[in-house]
């Protein structure tokens, strides 16, 4: 929308003369109480909703010929996770593995919950838990 309005001050102020900076031609307008252009408004069809999160953001908008935070928005407001975030809320850290964290050495706990020992001691370490000693 910014990208937008900024070709269309850019478009008036050509129109009205090459002295006037964009920015003047935008203070007149809003002196004289005159509107901003509307875009063109586009709305979603249920082809485009389907595929929100297939795809990351940027993909979907470069194909639907539509800006990037406008399909994050929409995902958004549709309650459509991005992509890949479900592999990730599979792989979250669940309360009770959490709790084990800090009460054996990380080797110990990996194995208990199957986890790597890479991920138990990066886990520990951003939760501020001591490694426990053997």
């Amino acid at each position: 929308m910014v990208e937008h309005n900024q070709k269309s001050r850019s478009a008036l102020a050509r129109k009205v003369s090459y002295e006037h900076p964009v920015d003047s031609v935008a203070t007149k307008r809003r002196q004289l109480g005159l509107p901003m252009p509307q875009p063109k408004i586009r709305n979603w069809n249920r082809e485009e909703d389907a595929l929100l999160g297939r795809e990351r953001d940027r993909v979907i908008a470069k194909r639907l010929g539509r800006p990037i935070s406008s399909v994050a928005d929409r995902r958004r407001k549709l309650g459509i996770p991005r992509c890949g975030i479900r592999r990730r809320l599979a792989n979250a850290w669940k309360p009770k593995e959490v709790k084990l964290l800090g009460t054996a050495p990380d080797v110990e706990i990996a194995r208990r919950i199957g986890r790597s020992k890479n991920a138990v001691k990066s886990q520990r370490k951003r939760l501020g838990i001591p490694v426990k000693q053997d």
